[in-house]
This record gives structure tokens, C-alpha cells and sequence, in this order.
């Protein structure tokens, strides 16, 4: 039965002791005073002490072992002559054993409400422990020689206050302790008893997870963790290079070179079966009670990690800890680290899973990116490749393009240039984001196939640097050039391809390290020469997109030698098969790129007939290279010069004569009347009245928002300024919802200026992340412009956000349709008047 507590600091003794082995603190007394707290005169205990400014200090005292339940609180008295002081409690997990003292674990829990009122009496309450600790017990898991975390049976041993450190001196004043719900704390098992139970024996364990006692009785399966470095299956890393299933042979899929199968529904045990039979392995949601009932352990082998479902956005992260709190206690031979695939808040969700998945895209700025820079240190990140195109952007194009069938696929240079950086970021795994199967039989998904099995042979070439390693960067010789991603693992280094012509830079290079290019049809050999601050070398013309290799171990060089033996013919075979596909578009190449394409696999071929597997993979790929330079600078002649613009037929390379056809004829034809209140932003009750609201994203990242003055402004004299302070993206406002009608064409314009290290991010309900407006500079006001269709009857919303340490202006802003003959239009706004943006 729960009870509560309290000590009254009465006694004559202290309770309280400073932690020991804390470094730095000089403690001048700690005694028993008399005190007036209120107006009951009792008894507190002072302790005076000093530490260096920017440290803190720990003082702790024992309480009744209190077992971790939602009721329990923990209540402390105290008084301070420095704010910031927080409070703490320390909790015993007793079924993880602490390898440096071979006891159980110990987690201290922070509260994250602070002292704030120095000199006054303050109630410092905890409330919600276990929760906190769930969130505190996942840095654990960073730590390798923890094998798994196991929050059950966990119980409250100690109360802490964590104090601000002040070389001058700091007095702090602790009166009565109280903890609500004392619950008596259960026969405690031991970390080894708890792990020898594999037979049943643990009847809490087998009581706490449904049905699990019989899947205890059987052959537990492979040991799967996962730490800051990758996945490891019995200690050895695995990079996921997996594919989300559509129906496709599983026997098919391996065969295009993917080891991992991405399923959106827990799978029954025959396709598990069939899944073990191709050799892969699964990422999937984690199974119910009743799916358990239907398998054994054995049938699970396969899966090396448990995927929550569905998005994971900030207002889900409260009501997953449920499921990840059953998942946490499912049975030895069904643990597997969880993950979640995240869209936002990725600080928060990165303390309550083992990992996240998130999209990337090719551009330099992306949720991953995000991701990376938000989560917390060392969270392992698997990334979302999409090879088809987003769900807003292949409405839009159906809506704006309704007797044209949207495009099923994304252009395959697209898909593996976001993979590329997915690695440069350091991503411990890659999932291909598929809405149809790549082995149907048509041309577009046959070549994505092709494309992605060449992906599967890079990736599988450089694997043992993906995993594991220490990631840097390495410089261009060039003062303009791009600092490129390296990895290095057990002393040999791996630099990602740099681009035609570029010289980098390497530093530290001993005498007897040699350097050499990187391919799936062999190694070849680079010239290097000493230069002021290190090594320079040449990326030659025509070299294959290689990677560097730095090493000087002949046995790596000899192991690299035997696998590219192996897989030279298929590679140099298959990417002449996706060069001569470039050429089935001849509209999209000029005579010149034409020409030399052909001539480039022209040599291929001959080289192939002569077994050359090294010329025929260099010259196909830097034809397939010459294609897709064409293609991007089609699309980068879409947008307009000296507008921000986002339309969503410049994004797709079958789309873009439309889109020019499109934008000519816009050109002509009116705009009807504003639909959006409020767009000048000229007075900020007016503002609010008119709907404008306050958003944020999560607690990780927030934006300031005002009205400031600009005798410059394009409308009137104020404008809509948004301040990001750090480097996670913040949604700072969103306009009132203005009505549309479905067929309906809608631009929306205005003004914008940025300043700083960082984006200014416009988006909106039509088109969402996909066809977001990212603008960095110029700090002048420029226009922007969105074009949306509206596929259906309802109200669309402008949201206005920031990413990084930026300041940006927005001003002028309007919605307007574009009119045509019999639309009529289903409501005004009565500013800003004019009708295109002005200055």
C-alpha cells in the first residue's frame, strides 16, 4: 500500500552530505540552524560552499525505497542565495548491471523546473518520475557496455539537489523532504537472474508480457543493439540498405542488392519465412498480444529492429510512451532496439527511442539535416530515400494536370544523389521510400531498379566505413571548394567522391600511405603531390565518381582487390545499361551532350568485349554523369531570376513543358480580388483580430515574432519580422484560413528579405514540406511566389516559419486566384490592394 513520508529536518544530526568524489568544491561548513520558514520557526540545514563558476554541485540524502508509480512525488523545502538550483532523485534499475561495479545501474533524474527566486522559500516538486526516467535511461544505451536497458522494478533510493556552482560562495537552506505514495518496493531481481529466466522461470516477467512464457521455451535469436555507431547483430555492424515493400519477391529484391525489407504492418510468420529464405532482414511495427500468440521466437529472427507506426510529430510523442514503455518489457528473445520515424520535435523523441528515421532530400538543407543537428548526441539515424514523388506534389500536378498521369517515379539521379548525402551525414542506414514496386514491368520502374541496385553495389563496397567510424571532413585545394565527407575506421580513411576536376586536401598523410580510387570495377591508382598543409589530389576527368582510399595496410588493399573482382562485370554492365537509358530522352540533351554520350558508350561497349570492366564502368558513368547535369540545369532554368518561387511543374522533369506552357499563360490572365486579411502587417492588434496565430513546432526550438518598423517596407510601414535564435527549424505564424474552391488557381505573393546563417521557410496546407520555399538572402526585399491548384473544396493556411540564426522580413502578403471564365470567386480581403507585388 502506498504511504506517504516526510523527515522535518527536527533531528539534531544532519541528513544531507555533498556527493563524494565531486571535484573543485570547497564545503566551509554544513550544519543544523534554527529558521523561520513562513511563520513556523523550525530547523533547516545550512551548508556554505564554493566551486568554480559554470560547475555545479550535488548534495543527496537517503529516503524509504520508493517504487517507481505514477503517484509517487517528491516535495523539498529549500532556500538559496543563488537561482538555478533544480531538483533531483536517484533511482536504482536492478535489472542492469553497471559493468564498472558489477551493481545494479544507477540514473540520476533531473526535474526541469528550476529555482528561480534567490533568498525566498521555494517548494521544489517532481512529479511524473516515471516517465523521466524512462527519458534518463536512454543515455544509457550510448554507453556500449550496457547490453539493454530494463526500467522494470526500478524504485526511488535517494533525493538530490543539484546546486549552481559561485567561486565567491553560495549558502543553501534545506528543510523538510516529503515523498507522496510510498509504495513498498518488490522483491528486487538481479541482472543476471533476470537474464537466466530465458526458461519461463521469471514468473513477473512472464506476468508483465502476454503469452511470452512459451515463447520463452524457445531458441533465443540473434542479439541485436544498436549504439551511436550502427546496428550490431552478436557485436557485428549491419548498414541497412532496405527497401519498402511492395509486394515484391522477396528473392528479387535481394538480387538488386538490398539486405533489408521495410514493412509498414507486422508481418505474419510465412512471409517472416519467406523473408529468412532470401536472406534479409526486416524492419516492421512491433507485434500486439495477439500476433504473439502466432509465432515463436524463432519465426522473429529476422527482425533486426521494431519501427513504431505511423509519423511520429510532436503531439504523438506523450501517447507512444505506452507503447514504447510494452515494448521495452517484451521478452529477451523479442528485444530489438525501437525506432521511431519522425517528422519533427527530433530532440524530444531521440530521449524516448533508440533511433530515428528520417527523410533526406538531395537539396544541402533537409529534415535529416535537421535531424542531426537537434537530436541528441550520438542517436543513431536511418534515412528515407524517396524514389517516388510526394503525395502533396503528385496531387498538385494531378490537380493543375488532370488529363496527364502524374509521374509514379522521381528521376533516379534525384533519388540516389539524396541517398549520397544521407551518407555524407553520417546516416547509419538507408530505407528507399517507394509507393510502387520496383519490379513492375514497365520502363520508368525498371530503371529505378537499375539505378538502385548500382546504389546497393556502392553502398556494399563502403559499408565497413559507414558503421562505427569516425566521421570528418576533408578541404579543397581551391578556396571555393566544398569540404567533403571522409570516414575513418581502424586507421584506413575513405573519402566520399569528390567532382571532376576537383583537387583535396589531405593532412597527416605518413610516407608510406598511398592513395588510390574506389569503384565497383577495381581500384586504380592516384597521383598525389605534397603541398603546404598536406597532401593535394586530383579527382581526374572521366574517373568514375571513385572514392579516395587512404591506407597504408596491404591486406585492406588486397580484401577491396578480391571483392571488386567479383562484382566489376555486373557493375561495369549495369551502368552502361542506365547510361544508354539517359539517351531514350534526346529532348532532354542537346547535340553536343548527344555526341558525347554516344561516343563515351560507344568505348564502354568496345571495352566490355574486351573484358576491360575499369574503362567501360568509367566511361558509362560520366556519360550517365553528362545526362543528369542536362537534366538539373533544365530544371534550374524553371525558376524565375529574382523571384522565389515554388511551382510544383518545375519540379519534375516530365512536367516542365507544361510548366512553361503554364507560366506564359499566366502571365496574361488577371487576378481576382486579396483573399488573405492582415498581409501588411501594419498594426498587431489588428494582426491577432484578423486571425494571424502563434505556432510552434516543439519545445526544441522557438522564434521570436513582432511587428517592426521599415521606411523601406513594400506595404505601409511596418512588416512581419521572425527571429530564430537557433539552428532547429521553428514555425513561427500562420495566417487565417482562406476558403477555396476545388480547380481553383491560387498564387500566393508577396515579400521577403533574410539576413544571417540561416533560411526563411514559407509553406503552406496545399503543398506542405514537398513544395515549402526555403529563401536565404538577399537582405533586400525580393518577391516570392507560390502557385497551388486546389484539389477540393476547403480553406488553405500560409505558414511563415524560420531555420537557424536568422532574421527575416515578410511583408505584403496575399492570396489571390487566378481568374478564368466562369469561377467566381468565394470571398475578398480588402489589403493589401495591389494586385501584383510592387515596390
Amino acid at each position: 500500500m502506498a504511504e506517504p513520508w516526510s523527515d522535518p529536518c527536527d533531528a539534531p544530526a544532519t541528513s544531507w552530505e555533498l556527493r563524494p568524489g565531486v571535484a573543485q568544491v570547497e564545503l566551509y561548513h554544513h550544519k543544523r540552524v534554527s529558521i523561520r520558514n513562513g511563520n513556523e520557526p523550525g530547523f533547516a540545514e545550512l551548508a556554505n560552499y564554493a566551486c568554480p563558476a559554470g560547475t555545479s554541485c550535488l548534495f543527496t540524502r537517503t529516503v524509504p525505497k520508493a517504487a517507481l508509480i505514477d503517484e509517487l512525488g517528491v516535495e523539498v523545502d529549500f532556500r538559496s542565495d543563488h537561482p538555478g538550483a533544480l531538483l533531483a532523485v536517484e533511482v536504482v534499475l536492478p535489472r542492469v548491471t553497471d559493468p564498472r561495479t558489477g551493481e545494479p545501474a544507477r540514473v540520476l533524474v533531473r526535474s526541469e523546473k528550476r529555482y528561480e527566486r534567490a533568498g525566498s522559500w521555494a517548494t521544489m516538486r517532481f512529479d511524473g518520475l516515471p516517465i523521466a526516467v524512462k527519458r534518463a535511461a536512454r543515455g544509457l544505451r550510448l554507453d556500449e557496455r550496457f547490453a539493454a536497458i530494463d526500467e522494470r522494478e526500478a524504485y526511488v533510493e535517494r533525493v538530490a539537489i543539484v546546486c549552481p556552482g559561485d567561486p565567491r560562495g553560495v549558502r543553501l537552506w534545506i528543510d523538510e523532504v516529503r515523498l507522496e505514495s510510498v509504495a513498498q518496493v518488490a522483491s528486487v531481481s538481479t541482472p543476471q537472474s533476470s537474464e537466466a529466466a530465458a526458461d519461463g522461470s521469471d514468473l513477473g516477467a512472464a506476468a508483465e508480457g502476454p503469452a511470452l512464457s512459451a515463447l520463452e521455451k524457445t531458441t533465443v535469436g540473434p542479439e541485436i543493439t544498436i549504439h551511436s555507431g550502427g546496428l550490431r547483430i552478436d557485436e557485428k555492424y549491419f548498414f541497412p540498405r532496405a527497401c519498402r515493400w511492395r509486394d515484391e519477391d522477396f528473392g528479387e529484391l535481394a538480387k538488386r542488392g538490398f539486405n533489408t525489407v521495410w514493412l509498414d504492418e507486422t508481418p505474419d510468420a510465412k512471409t517472416l519465412q519467406q523473408i529468412a529464405a532470401a536472406k534479409l532482414r526486416v524492419l516492421c511495427p512491433p507485434p500486439s498480444a495477439e500476433t504473439l500468440e502466432t509465432h515463436t521466437s524463432a519465426d522473429w529472427a529476422p527482425v533486426v529492429a521494431w519501427v513504431l507506426p505511423g509519423e511520429a510529430d510532436r503531439l504523438r510523442l506523450d501517447s507512444a510512451l505506452v507503447e514504447i514503455d510494452r515494448v521495452r518489457r517484451l521478452s529477451t528473445g523479442l528485444r530489438r532496439p525501437l525506432l521511431a520515424r519522425t517528422t519533427e520535435s527530433f530532440g524530444a523523441w531521440s530521449r524516448s527511442v533508440d533511433g530515428l528515421v528520417v527523410a533526406v532530400s538531395g537539396s544541402r538543407r533537409s529534415l535529416l539535416e535537421r535531424a542531426v543537428n537537434e537530436s541528441r548526441a550520438g542517436t543513431p539515424i536511418l534515412a528515407i530515400a524517396s524514389a517516388s514523388p510526394e503525395p502533396a506534389l503528385a496531387e498538385q500536378i494531378q490537380t493543375l494536370l488532370p488529363e496527364w498521369a502524374p509521374p509514379r517515379w522521381t528521376p533516379p539521379h534525384q533519388t540516389t544523389a539524396a541517398a549520397w548525402r544521407a551518407v555524407e551525414l553520417g546516416a547509419r542506414g538507408l530505407v528507399v521510400w517507394t509507393e510502387e514496386p520496383i519490379t513492375a514491368a514497365d520502363q520508368f520502374a525498371g530503371r529505378m531498379a537499375k539505378s538502385l541496385e548500382m546504389l546497393n553495389l556502392r553502398l556494399a563496397l563502403i559499408e565497413p566505413w559507414l558503421m562505427g567510424s569516425r566521421r570528418h571532413t576533408v578541404d579543397g585545394v581551391a578556396a571555393d571548394s566544398p569540404p567533403l565527407a571522409a570516414f575513418q575506421r581502424q586507421g584506413v580513411e575513405l573519402v566520399l567522391p569528390p567532382e571532376p576536376g576537383q583537387s583535396v586536401l589531405l593532412r597527416g598523410l605518413s610516407d608510406g600511405a598511398r592513395v588510390a580510387g574506389l569503384s565497383p570495377a577495381g581500384l586504380s591508382g592516384r597521383r598525389a603531390r605534397r603541398v603546404a598543409g598536406g597532401v593535394s589530389v586530383a579527382a581526374e576527368q572521366g574517373a568514375g565518381g571513385e572514392f579516395l582510399l587512404v591506407s597504408n595496410d596491404p591486406r585492406v588493399t588486397r580484401s577491396l582487390e578480391q571483392y571488386t573482382s567479383r562484382v566489376a562485370p555486373r557493375a561495369a554492365a549495369l551502368q552502361r545499361e542506365l547510361a544508354m537509358a539517359a539517351l531514350e530522352d534526346r529532348d532532354a540533351l542537346d547535340p553536343t551532350t548527344r555526341r558525347a554520350v554516344e561516343g563515351l558508350l560507344g568505348k564502354a561497349r568496345l571495352a566490355l568485349v574486351a573484358r576491360d570492366f575499369a574503362t567501360a564502368y568509367r566511361s558509362s558513368y560520366e556519360a550517365q554523369r553528362l545526362a543528369d547535369v542536362v537534366a538539373e540545369k533544365r530544371l534550374e532554368l524553371a525558376r524565375p531570376e529574382g523571384l522565389h518561387d515554388s511551382a510544383p511543374l518545375s519540379l519534375v522533369p516530365e512536367t516542365l513543358t507544361d510548366h512553361f506552357r503554364l507560366a506564359h499563360l499566366l502571365a496574361t490572365l488577371p487576378r481576382g480580388p486579396n483573399r488573405l486579411y492582415g498581409g501588411s502587417f501594419e498594426e498587431i492588434e489588428q494582426t491577432r483580430r484578423l486571425g494571424w496565430r502563434r505556432h510552434k513546432a516543439g519545445a526544441e526550438s522557438t522564434a521570436e515574432v513582432d511587428l517592426a518598423a521599415d521606411q523601406e517596407s513594400p506595404h505601409g510601414q511596418r512588416y512581419l519580422r521572425v527571429v530564430g535564435r537557433t539552428p532547429a527549424r521553428a514555425e513561427a505564424i500562420e495566417s487565417p484560413p482562406v476558403t477555396v474552391r476545388r480547380g481553383e488557381l491560387l498564387e500566393f505573393t508577396g515579400w521577403a528579405r533574410t539576413s544571417g546563417a540561416g533560411y526563411l521557410v514559407l509553406s503552406d496546407s496545399l503543398g506542405g514540406e514537398t513544395l515549402s520555399l526555403k529563401i536565404e538572402g538577399p537582405d533586400r526585399w525580393t518577391p516570392f511566389r507560390l502557385l497551388r491548384a486546389a484539389p477540393r473544396d476547403g480553406e488553405v493556411v500560409l505558414r511563415i516559419g524560420v531555420e537557424g540564426v536568422v532574421t527575416a522580413g515578410v511583408d505584403g502578403v496575399m492570396v489571390r486566384a487566378i481568374e478564368r471564365p466562369g469561377v467566381r470567386a468565394p470571398g475578398v480581403a480588402s489589403e493589401p490592394s495591389a494586385s501584383t507585388p510592387q515596390r
